[in-house]
């Protein structure tokens, strides 16, 4: 692996000596895979990684190799990797003696992280969380407050550290509420896109897409709760549904259940288009997990791939903010582009070969 360029994996390599001898798991916002050099000295070390990316890397650099399942796991000697949702990979661990958690973007999926794992823990075990302190890491310790009494460990490169040895069990919090869309019943989930409500620019996109996909074959290119690939399965299409992140796709699968869609859908961790087949349809609302310049390179990127995945007569709907302007770059990739609806906030884009 490269030199540690990771803020927040340097910060606990600062305070190394908390891990030490014990059994750890270390889950929550696991973006790189520089957090393999946390294991050494540890007893054991399990990493719950939701990132199918970063899990591929870390199983990479321990000499295996992750399929595009949405529950699976590997281990070399004390170290473990799981790519899984958290309510499945819970089942895969038994006791331990120390937390490690690295601090969602959504406080409430840190929240959940706790509530889950917790139970888990031995007696006199220690929950350490870090987070950068513009995404909520100097106020990490509101989450370990009502479990005992967390004190501030370090500060570094921007990012807090806190630990707390806990003295009683966590409250239980709500779930996410249910939403609606047409006839379909979905449930959401902390930290997937997009809760609470089904956003303008997917609305926007399911507006304009082809009403009559009987027969046709169908990709939901970064899935969140499944809202786009399970609108394409009503209409009749076998549906891909694709997304990074092992939360999403497991929330995805669930809600096919719930709205008997299953027969109709498969589900395939992946990013972006990587190992992806041929399509009639790619339907793609790119998400915005990591910024808005960073996400709109990884767009155009998949946009210039696109043409590869789809069948002859077949077609990109792509939605996206309209200030983006991905109108050149779709242009550039595909003989024919129309704009099927606009406004100021939301573009959705019909490309074909």
């Amino acid at each position: 692996m490269a030199n540690i360029n990771h803020p927040l994996t340097e910060l606990y390599l600062r305070n190394h000596d908390l891990l030490q001898g014990k059994d750890v798991v270390f889950a929550g916002d696991i973006d790189s895979m520089q957090v393999l050099h946390l294991a050494k000295g540890c007893k054991s070390a399990i990493f719950i990684i939701d990132n199918y990316a970063v899990a591929c890397q870390c199983a990479a650099a321990l000499g295996k190799k992750l399929s595009h399942e949405i529950n699976q796991s590997v281990t070399v000697g004390f170290i473990t990797v799981i790519f899984a949702p958290l309510a499945l990979a819970v089942e895969k661990i038994t006791k331990f003696s120390c937390l490690t958690l690295f601090l969602s973007k959504a406080k409430q999926k840190s929240a959940e992280i706790l509530r889950t794992l917790a139970p888990k823990l031995e007696q006199d075990a220690l929950i350490l969380i870090a987070g950068s302190n513009d995404g909520g890491g100097k106020s990490a310790d509101g989450l370990l407050k009502e479990c005992g009494n967390p004190y501030k460990v370090d500060t570094a490169r921007k990012c807090t550290l806190f630990a707390v040895k806990p003295e009683k069990a966590f409250s239980s919090i709500k779930n996410c509420s249910d939403i609606a869309y047409e006839n379909l019943q979905l449930k959401q989930k902390f930290g997937v896109f997009s809760q609470g409500r089904v956003d303008q620019g997917t609305a926007l996109l399911l507006k304009n897409l082809p009403q009559d996909l009987t027969g046709q074959k169908a990709l939901d290119l970064g899935c969140g709760c499944g809202i786009i690939g399970l609108f394409l399965a009503k209409k009749a299409a076998f549906v891909t549904l694709n997304d990074i992140s092992a939360e999403a796709l497991y929330l995805a699968k669930n809600n096919a259940d719930i709205n008997q869609l299953s027969e109709n859908c498969e589900f395939k961790a992946a990013f972006m288009l990587n190992d992806a087949e041929k399509f009639d349809i790619i339907a793609t609302n790119p998400p915005f997990h990591e910024g808005i310049k960073k996400a709109e390179k990884i767009t155009i990127e998949m946009i210039k791939e696109a043409p590869n995945h789809l069948n002859a007569g077949g077609a990109l709907y792509l939605v996206g903010n309209s200030f983006l302007n991905y109108g050149p770059t779709l242009e550039e990739a595909f003989k024919k582009v129309t704009v099927l609806e606009s406004n100021k906030r939301f573009t959705v884009f019909k490309a074909e070969n």
